[in-house]
């Protein structure tokens, strides 16, 4: 895996790396994101790109990355402001200022699994980017008003594959006897 990730880390797609392992916690809406990700980097425009790196051996279709939840909530949080203050202390050394929030440069899957021969970098364009600019920040009100409610329906998805809890999911049939 190191022998996969050096080659990322030298060149990081000409992107300048403004942290790792850095602190998030911003609200969206109802939603309280919280969390570290892997690494955050500057583009050439100055924008926030925020890397997260894989090591398991399940990788997002070319057509499930344009709207991937997780790297559409890291991208969501940037422009909410979530590294504001990290950007702030590496910029001028000082305090946060009532500028305005970062903007997203996209957001990336850097697969370092040991089964490859490279590393796979895998983006996601910038929100501003997409026909519906809002709709990670729409699934994170979503998500958060789901989980606030009394009862959330389970959705068959391609996350199900993966799942940790599938055996016990009425969706899937080695868990309906859970529910029925």
């Amino acid at each position: 895996m190191l022998d996969n990730l050096a080659p990322y880390l030298a060149t990081s797609g000409g992107r300048e790396l403004v942290g790792t392992e850095v602190e998030v916690r911003v609200a969206v809406g109802r939603a309280l994101l919280t969390g570290r990700v892997d690494r955050l980097e500057r583009d050439e425009q100055g924008r926030l790109v925020v890397v997260d790196l894989k090591t398991g051996s399940s990788s997002p279709t070319r057509a499930e990355l344009a709207r991937h939840p997780q790297l559409g909530a890291y991208q969501a949080a940037v422009e909410a402001g979530a590294f504001d203050a990290v950007v702030a202390r590496e910029d001028q050394g000082g305090p946060v200022d009532d500028a305005a929030p970062a903007r997203s440069g996209g957001a990336r899957l850097v697969s370092v699994a040991a089964r490859r021969a490279k590393h796979a970098e895998l983006p996601q364009p910038p929100l501003e980017a997409d026909e519906e600019p809002g709709w990670a920040r729409d699934l994170l009100q979503e998500t958060a008003l789901g989980m606030a409610g009394a009862t959330f329906p389970a959705h068959d998805g391609p996350g199900c594959r993966t799942c940790p809890v599938r055996t016990s999911c009425p969706v899937r049939a080695e868990g309906r006897q859970v529910g029925s």
